[in-house]
């Protein structure tokens, strides 16, 4: 393997991202990082602050792929483009990926950073790499359904999955310290409303306690998670007259896999058919009759509560 330059630069003030940021790796020439780690799946996060490093480095020249064995993470990624086009100071990119091996519980993880050959002088860097094992939270055991399609869809353990968006719906933003122990970071949801219609947040209170229904992990979301709500308000009347809706950008040319996660927090709402809702995915109705107390989701207990 060939070396890679070390560099430093400031990082961009009061963000708890900065330990990451401070500094970073440059790569002239392909390079792999080799990470000794268990089988199972692993949150693999990488961060990417756009910064002038060493040598003076044209910033627009970094241009490079990604790639972990035969999976290619990133292709002629531009940090530059990218933040630019973002408007975003730095880059986080999150993927779940599945380390297996027939011989021992152990095994070699390779990260591949390769300059960009089309791009002359360009170069790779990274400023953060976090390995998080996980449970497979998202095995599928072939029932997803494809919306549009009308067909299931396996997600197995041969499967990478990139994390798009992950919103905590009308609470506040979840920093990495504050979810279950998988350190995911759940941004809050006003600036994917999509329309006037930004309905009612709503969120339980002090004296409300979580509970999980059997069979279903706690890590799963963190309680925070499904202690807020946005609801269309609690007259039927006025709620029949406009849908709830948030609006997420994507790229053309992928399959998207959409969880959603439901607690009836209402304490006034304690048996079916009291909220019936439908659930649209794309202009697509995938669900006509959603009830969530019917459903086993997480539910809300409250003591000593005054309505």
């Amino acid at each position: 393997m060939k070396k890679a330059a070390f560099a430093q630069t400031p990082g961009p003030k009061e963000r708890q991202e900065t330990r990451y940021l401070k500094s970073a790796r440059i790569f002239k020439s392909e390079f792999t990082n080799s990470f000794p780690v268990t089988v199972g799946r692993k949150f693999v996060r990488l961060y990417f602050y756009l910064a002038v490093y060493a040598n003076n480095l044209d910033v627009s020249k970094g241009v490079f792929s990604v790639v972990s064995g035969p999976y290619t993470l990133l292709k002629n990624f531009s940090a530059y483009e990218t933040t630019n086009n973002l408007n975003f100071d730095y880059i986080s990119k999150e993927y779940s990926i599945n380390i297996y091996s027939i011989i021992n519980d152990f095994e070699t993880f390779n990260l591949t950073f390769t300059p960009a050959p089309g791009t002359p002088d360009s170069y790779a860097f990274i400023n953060g790499i976090e390995i998080v094992s996980h449970p497979d939270i998202y095995a599928s055991d072939g029932n997803t359904m494809m919306v549009d399609l009308g067909t299931t869809f396996d997600i197995n353990d041969a499967m990478i999955l990139e994390n798009i968006y992950r919103l905590n719906v009308g609470g506040q933003p979840i920093s990495p310290s504050g979810d279950t122990g998988l350190f995911r970071r759940w941004t809050d949801d006003p600036p994917y409303i999509f329309g006037a219609s930004v309905g009612i947040p709503v969120a339980t209170n002090p004296n409300t306690t979580i509970g999980y229904p059997s069979g279903m992990p706690d890590y799963i979301a963190p309680v925070d998670v499904y202690k807020t709500a946005r609801s269309m308000g609690p007259t039927c009347e006025l709620s029949l007259n406009f849908n709830l809706s948030w609006y997420f950008d994507v790229d053309t040319g992928f399959s998207y896999l959409g969880r959603l996660h439901f607690c009836e927090i209402a304490p006034y709402i304690t048996k079916g058919n009291q909220r019936v809702f439908e659930i649209f995915i794309n202009n697509q109705t995938v669900e006509t009759e959603a009830d969530v107390i019917v459903t086993p989701q997480p539910m809300a207990e409250t003591s000593g509560y005054e309505h």
